[in-house]
């Protein structure tokens, strides 16, 4: 007895030990796999945390990165007009910083001087230390950015720089901004559902942070926080233990901003983001617990049973751990094990649950940050448009998604972009009036509205949306005020929208209103910058020359390329008649064509209006030229009055063959150019009666004689453009008694003035050098008294008069001011005569003094004014050196070879323009 129970007890021993060894080999490796699991699980889950963060650190990055771009962008466009405003910098300046998150905008010189600014008290500072502003000046990108710093009035912020001028030359001026960091937080386009963003400067200072924007105006300094210290070294980092606010431990990723050395972060709460986590392992616990106890009574129950379906469920446990979620468990049992297998698959099915709902939550951030990034690179309006259309229609399981406008002046809603079946034609308007009531209602209080039209009465549908049933609609809002809308339906079917969709729809909508407003006001500046470009070729045609039909033939050309239009058109108003003067895009055959005031019924309203007009369908105006808008396909016109002394003389028109309606900036580039062509007109009427008295005069000051007896002489004069054909530049050689006078000058001044001037100098010296006792100085000392008292203070001239004794071989002469006078013998070489008295008419009391110098048969006395020697070849001039050198080259030739060769050369040099009149004289004695 005592030895069977002690069989019994040790055959009971040995069954308990191998039921413990199989509870052991089931339960340690399902233990291992529900750990592996969870582990596995919370791995996954901490990486897409890090994921997340990452994305929303660049994205926060990229967006300030596009936000400094824009400011810069905006300066450099609107800097040159900002200095060229006088009279109102400062409200251009304060124009140009509506839009951003600044306290003031200044234009500064390339020295720092502060020229103008926003706020006037900063007209005169000096800011050529800020850091800012000597990278804009130095760096070849020519922009740049400083730390945060407290300003003199107490506010918190850094100054963006951006210098402006023509590519590869020194910049004209600095445009600066000083960004509020109490404002930045409102233009900054960030959405960020859980956690937040931050932006970190060079310096380690907090300059934005999405939770609590005032931290920046604290001056809360993070450069020593290890993650953000490498991020501003140029690395990614991840904080898992970031300790704002202190109290709370984050999970944190920031990343460098390359582009401006500065450092973007974003972090969450790690009890926040970890709780769907914990909250499935505590609800996992109870399975997990009953596996483990319906293991061991089944152990005691059935050996042979529950190691195999221990090791049945120990397989399906490790695959469950390893991630094949897909396949079910086996469920067929009724004992304690198919309880086990229940759990196990009730288990599975949560974990593959779980991964579903991460891979959902992935895919949409995904398409958030896609959407974003759309919506960021774009620049052109119609490009953010569509790609928000598409972004939106892929973010939800809905078949159509469009983008509306709204034009307050015109109460009406423009298709911008539409995606999926059934979708509108982009252009197509709706009135006010035909709108729904939700609708109408939502761009005033600017709301989100699921709009439900088969409850909604029939009076408040509108006629728009035919054939939608449930209509998800958010507003696009900037500044306070609906800009447009996204609409987003199943035409034909009836659908709901889930809380998440909407949610989406809203995050999207509030970073495309920032991208479109930034695209429009970029194309603004585009449109203003190409418009000004044509404006200003056309003025410096009109002040280039004078040549009335270049002129007018350019500034239609100019006016048809800035507004984009195919073909242009100018009538005068000839008598009762508009006559087609100029023609572009057309095949010409027009021209010179007289029309009726029924046939340019443009031109004729123009003429009536006195102000730009502009038809957009041309086709459907009963007072069009039915013929000529059929005979070039026309849809739309631009017709700008020309005028000349308070009276329509013209009429501009621009066509396009296609629907068009132009902008208000191209409205007033109309009105701007007409005046411009109008300068045009009147400079043509002036400048014809000037010629007829120029050329009178012209004549009159550079007439000599054919001939003298025992001199040969050639000279030429050379104006530098055509309203200088009467300039101060003259010569004169005539007879006294033997002898001969010989003159050039050159009178400071322009025009007929000058003109006046310069016959009063001229007549002067003839009248006092027949006196036979008065010699070169004191004929110039009594032309110096006559001019000092009969001209401006400002007023002077240049003379060299001599008096020449060919038979003697030698000329007494006096060079008042003049350039250096040349004896060049005929066997080579140059003898200089050099200025040897003051100027006349610039001193009262002054002494003029006589030189004397020898010319022998052949030699010639070469004169000329400083138009010649001061031509011009970009920055260097013809010189006297290159003089020199083409007198030794032509030494021996007749004087009008000598000065033919010496004027082509002047003329060559400048490449055909020169900067002055220049006048040649050049005399051989021995003739």
């Amino acid at each position: 007895m005592g030895l069977a129970l002690g069989g019994g007890r040790r055959v009971r021993g040995r069954i308990s030990i191998k039921l413990a060894a199989i509870w052991l080999a089931v339960a340690i490796p399902l233990f291992g796999v529900l750990f592996a699991g969870y582990y596995h699980w919370y791995s996954a889950r901490l990486s897409l945390i890090r994921e997340q963060r990452l994305d929303y650190a660049r994205l926060s990055g990229r967006s300030f990165g596009v936000l400094i771009e824009d400011m810069r962008r905006s300066m450099r466009f609107a800097g040159p007009t900002v200095s060229k405003s006088e009279s109102n910098a400062g409200a251009e300046l304060m124009r140009v910083a509506e839009p951003y998150p600044v306290a003031y905008a200044a234009l500064a010189d390339t020295a720092g001087r502060v020229l103008a600014a926003s706020d006037r008290r900063l007209v005169g500072a000096d800011v050529s230390s800020d850091t800012a502003f000597r990278r804009a000046v130095e760096a070849p990108v020519r922009g740049g950015i400083e730390p945060s710093e407290v300003s003199s009035d107490g506010l918190v912020g850094f100054h963006v720089a951006q210098a402006f001028g023509p590519a590869g030359e020194r910049p004209e001026g600095v445009m600066l901004m000083f960004v509020d960091v109490r404002e930045l937080h409102r233009s900054f386009p960030v959405t960020v559902t859980t956690g937040g963003t931050s932006i970190v400067d060079s310096d380690g200072q907090v300059v934005y942070q999405s939770e609590d924007p005032r931290l920046a105006e604290t001056r809360a300094r993070w450069g020593e926080i290890p993650c953000v210290r490498l991020a501003l070294e140029g690395r990614t980092s991840t904080s898992l233990d970031f300790q704002y606010p202190p109290a709370a431990r984050r999970i944190a990723v920031f990343v460098p901003i390359a582009t401006l050395g500065w450092a973007s972060g974003s972090a969450v709460d790690a009890d926040v983001a970890m709780a769907p986590f914990r909250l499935a392992l505590f609800a996992g616990l109870p399975v997990a617990v009953a596996l483990v106890v319906a293991t061991l009574a089944a152990v005691f129950v059935a050996m042979r049973r529950v190691h195999r379906s221990l090791a049945s469920l120990a397989g399906e446990a490790k695959r469950i751990g390893t991630g094949d979620l897909d396949r079910p468990v086996r469920t067929d049992r009724t004992d304690e094990i198919g309880e086990v297998e229940r759990s196990l698959e009730g288990a599975r099915r949560e974990l593959r649950e779980a991964r579903q709902q991460v891979s959902r939550e992935l895919e949409t951030t995904r398409r958030l940050l896609d959407a974003a990034r759309g919506l960021a690179e774009w620049t052109d309006p119609e490009a953010v448009l569509g790609s928000l259309a598409a972004a939106t229609l892929g973010s939800t399981r809905h078949t159509r998604s469009f983008v509306f406008l709204w034009d307050e002046s015109r109460r009406e809603l423009t298709c911008a972009a539409a995606e999926g079946e059934k979708t509108f034609p982009v252009g197509v308007a709706f009135g006010f009036g035909r709108l729904s009531a939700p609708t109408q209602q939502l761009i005033s209080d600017h709301l989100t509205r699921v709009v439900d039209f088969d409850t909604l009465p029939a009076e408040e549908r509108g006629s728009v949306l035919e054939g939608s049933h449930i209509l998800l609609e958010v507003p696009l809002v900037r500044h306070g005020r609906t800009i447009g809308l996204i609409g987003v339906d199943d035409p034909g079917e009836r659908r709901e929208f889930t809380s998440r969709e909407v949610e989406i729809i809203e995050a999207m909508s509030a970073q495309a209103a920032v991208a479109i407003e930034n695209a429009q006001l970029l194309e603004a500046t585009q449109e203003a910058a190409r418009l000004n470009e044509a404006l200003n070729s056309v003025d410096a045609s009109i002040h280039s020359t004078l040549r009335f039909d270049e002129v007018m033939q350019h500034a239609l050309d100019e006016g048809v390329r800035a507004l984009g239009c195919d073909a242009g058109a100018v009538e005068m108003r000839e008598g009762e008649s508009w006559v087609v003067r100029y023609q572009r895009g057309f095949s010409g055959s027009d021209v010179g064509m007289s029309l009726s005031d029924d046939e340019a019924p443009s031109a004729f309203r123009v003429e009536r209006l006195r102000e730009p007009m502009a038809t957009e369908d041309m086709p459907a105006d009963e007072k069009a030229n039915v013929g000529f808008v059929k005979r070039y396909g026309l849809k739309s016109v631009l017709a700008v009055p020309l005028w000349v002394r308070g009276t329509v003389a013209g009429c501009a028109l621009f066509y396009t063959t296609s629907v068009r309606r132009f902008s208000e900036a191209e409205m007033d580039f109309g009105r701007k150019l007409g005046a411009s062509v109008a300068l045009a007109l009147e400079n043509a009427r002036l400048y014809e009666g000037e010629h007829r008295v120029a050329e009178t005069l012209q004549e009159a000051l550079l007439a000599l004689p054919e001939r003298l007896p025992g001199i040969r002489f050639a000279h030429s004069y050379h104006s530098a453009t055509e309203t200088s054909r009467v300039g101060g530049d003259f010569y004169d050689v005539f007879e006294l008694g033997g002898l001969f006078g010989i003159t050039i000058g050159d009178v400071s001044g322009k025009g007929l003035d000058a003109a006046v001037l310069t016959s009063l100098v001229k007549n002067a010296i003839r009248a006092q050098a027949i006196e036979e006792r008065k010699t070169p100085g004191g004929v110039l000392a009594v032309a110096n008294e006559l001019l000092y008292k009969e001209s401006p203070p400002e007023v002077f001239v240049t003379v060299f008069f001599g008096v020449l004794d060919a038979q003697a071989g030698r000329i007494i002469y006096c060079n008042a001011g003049h350039t250096t006078g040349m004896v060049c013998p005929k066997h080579g070489g140059v003898e200089l005569l050099p200025a040897n008295s003051p100027l006349v008419g610039a001193f009262e009391d002054v002494r003029f003094e006589d030189s004397e110098a020898r010319l022998s048969a052949g030699d010639v006395l070469f004169l000329y004014t400083d138009g010649l020697t001061e031509a011009r070849s970009d920055s260097e001039l013809f010189g006297e050196e290159r003089l020199y050198e083409l007198l030794h080259e032509v030494a021996g030739r007749s004087p009008q070879a000598l000065v033919q060769r010496a004027v082509d050369s002047a003329v060559e040099f400048s490449g055909g323009t020169l900067r002055d009149d220049l006048a040649v004289l050049a005399l051989r004695v021995g003739e």
